[in-house]
């Protein structure tokens, strides 16, 4: 994932997190914890996060994010165009332009690819070692 933009991968990242805490709140501290993402960067992305509908967040003792849907429901896909610049028109003709035609064609794949690949794929990929559960509160990884 180094090609995507940081932010991107902050918000897989911290998705994939969400998803692994089967449905508990998670604080955006815990989850900067947790990630190691700065605890700045990760108020920015959940709060993309939820205006794109993908997270939602509870206040109270029990309080922090959760996925608004199911990591199966998640694409990538979803998340890119969350944080990705609308695209301006190509202004060159493809036909034209056989290095345009390849760079169009390839990333035409990589989309397609984008709109299958989940954030529950995602999770199952995950390592073990990669999150701290043992110092995550007890309800929140039952």
């Amino acid at each position: 994932m180094n090609g995507l933009p940081i932010t991107i991968r902050y918000a897989i990242k911290i998705l994939i997190f969400l998803s692994l805490t089967a449905g508990h709140s998670i604080s955006a501290s815990e989850l900067a914890r947790l990630t190691r993402i700065p605890p700045s960067q990760v108020a920015k992305v959940l709060h993309v996060l939820r205006w794109g509908g993908l997270t939602r967040s509870r206040r109270g003792l029990h309080g922090g994010y959760e996925l608004r849907m199911s990591p199966e429901e998640i694409h990538v896909e979803q998340v890119m165009k969350l944080f990705l610049p609308v695209g301006e028109e190509k202004q060159a003709n493809a036909a034209d332009d056989p290095f345009l035609q390849i760079w169009t064609e390839t990333e035409a794949r990589s989309q397609q690819e984008w709109k299958q690949l989940t954030i529950a794929e995602l999770s199952r990929r995950m390592p073990e070692h990669a999150a701290d559960w043992d110092k995550l509160p007890a309800s929140e990884h039952s």
